[in-house]
């Protein structure tokens, strides 16, 4: 996946399967999409991922331009669970 947010070699795979993998173990389904029931914060999936937050900001928002996402600081829904593992290389 080509994100033109500066340095972040590896990192949006991590994040990507990071939120996939929460998906499954914490996701609850609303219609077409995946809410994350446990709140998980920027700066969570940052020490998890070893990616800086601003790296994460970064691919969090560009994800969410895509549509695959939509986050706040009292959730995070997944839109396209499949687009999310194709663009992690799953």
């Amino acid at each position: 996946m080509a994100f033109e947010t500066g340095n972040t070699k590896g990192h949006p795979e991590q994040i990507m399967n990071f939120l996939v993998y929460h998906s499954k173990l914490f996701g609850e389904k609303h219609d077409e999409a995946t809410a994350l029931k446990s709140q998980i914060t920027q700066e969570e999936i940052s020490h998890f991922t070893g990616a800086p937050l601003e790296t994460v900001t970064s691919i969090l928002d560009e994800l969410k331009n895509r549509k695959l996402i939509d986050f706040s600081a009292e959730f995070v829904l997944i839109h396209d669970i499949r687009g999310l593992e194709r663009l992690a290389g799953h």
